[in-house]
């Protein structure tokens, strides 16, 4: 029996087939057969899928280099900022807000976070300031009325002062006073947490105003002053009684600030989506740098002054609140000496 041979290559995917030889029911021999699975490969054709092997392994493992270099770069580059993150909001839960995140990424999304969390700072750092001045001013407000209290009780307890119509006059005038503070910081409190819900209806903001300057008719003459309304009767949908106290703040507040003969004068006016109410005086004017806390509780301009005409700084507060309430802004334009402007403006609906 004669056996051909024909040249070929063993290669891993190679399939080994093994046969017995046998003759006459006698085995004789052993055969091992090799072959590429379906194909039939030349001895060029798996040469050259020999080196494609190798060749794809080579850049396999540069690949993975490449990658794990990018990875370590890209990780860099996230990882730092990332830290900074971490650490600046650490120092935000212990009250520390005069630190900032520094920009240093050109990545958009952390620049955008960085931002967020700066912005965060400040105001954190701003409401950190209002919470100590607020406390302080609430102490100072509380403590004076208190002490005239103390005083004019103690004195007619030891029998230094007489009960008189005058004494007793003194210490219900402090104790409306404390009644008052209470109850306008309820007022901000339940507008500003949304738990004094507004009442809305129908009402005329020309003939509400009307209605208030005639219940300072007492007040406007004691100062020869020239109140008047200009614009149109437009019915507005707000809280009535709010917006009342709105109106009341902030005359109050110009009749106090606006000197003997002078002019106070209330806009009405409205587009197709706002009315607009402007309350202008000729008064003594706010400096431009206080104009940014008026509508901070306890602020005064000129405390002396404000306490001395029975200011307690929460009259301008209560106003914003309410204004805010019904979706509306207020503004504030003044000029020392020459007067103060006071815009709001309030959606139509």
């Amino acid at each position: 029996m004669k056996v051909s041979e024909k040249n070929s290559v063993k290669l891993d995917e190679t399939i080994e087939v093994k046969k017995k030889l046998i003759n006459d029911g006698n085995e004789f021999g052993k055969v091992t057969f090799y072959y590429f699975g379906p194909f039939a490969y030349t001895e060029h054709d798996a040469l050259f899928i020999s080196s494609m092997k190798q060749s794809l392994m080579y850049v396999a493992i540069a690949a993975l280099l490449v990658s794990f270099i990018l990875a370590s770069w890209i990780s860099a580059r996230l990882g730092l900022p990332l830290k900074h993150v971490s650490d600046f909001t650490h120092k935000l839960t212990r009250g520390e807000y005069a630190d900032k995140i520094p920009q240093e990424t050109s990545i958009i999304e952390i620049n955008s976070l960085i931002d967020s969390l700066n912005d965060l700072s400040n105001q954190l750092e701003k409401q950190h300031g209002l919470r100590k001045r607020l406390t302080t001013d609430i102490s100072h407000e509380l403590r004076t009325p208190l002490a005239t209290l103390k005083g004019n009780v103690e004195g007619m307890i030891d029998g230094v002062w007489k009960i008189t119509p005058e004494r007793l006059q003194s210490c219900y005038d402090e104790i409306d006073r404390l009644t008052r503070l209470i109850g306008n910081i309820e007022i901000i409190n339940k507008i500003e947490a949304k738990y004094d819900h507004l009442n809305k209806t129908e009402f005329n903001i020309y003939k509400l105003i009307e209605s208030v300057i005639e219940n300072f008719a007492s007040k406007i003459e004691s100062k020869n002053l020239h109140v008047e309304i200009q614009g149109d009767n437009i019915n507005i949908s707000a809280d009535k009684d709010k917006m009342n106290q709105v109106v009341i703040n902030l005359l109050n507040n110009a009749i106090k600030f606006t000197q003997k003969e002078g002019t106070i004068k209330f806009s009405i006016s409205k587009n197709k989506d706002h009315v607009l109410l402007i309350v202008e005086d000729n008064g003594i004017g706010i400096e431009k740098d206080q104009q940014l806390h008026i509508f901070d509780r306890f602020y005064m301009a000129d405390p002396s002054r404000s306490r001395a005409l029975g200011g307690q700084g929460i009259g301008l507060a209560i106003v914003k609140s309410v204004i805010e309430a019904h979706k509306g802004s207020i503004t504030v334009k003044s000029k020392l000496g020459l007067g103060t402007k006071f815009v709001i403006k309030l959606p139509f609906q």
